[in-house]
């Protein structure tokens, strides 16, 4: 995974998971920063279970990052 690009960003390190996702560290091409996304591996995609867990505790951090 390390080294992959997704549009404008390169995954520069991979870091153990958390409950259902990697995070990973992301650096862009476009900007001089880094982010660092939680994905869900490809292993738990086609679980419909997970999927909608880690849906939902995307949708919790978020709320509590804009309304917290």
């Amino acid at each position: 995974m390390p080294g992959k690009a997704i549009s404008h960003y390169r995954i520069a390190q991979k870091h153990d998971g958390v409950d259902l996702g990697v995070v990973c560290v992301v650096e862009s091409t476009r900007v001089d920063g880094h982010i660092r996304p939680t994905c869900l591996p490809d292993s738990l995609v086609a679980n419909s279970h997970a999927l909608e867990r880690f849906r939902h505790e995307a949708r919790d951090w978020l709320y509590t990052e804009v309304y917290g």
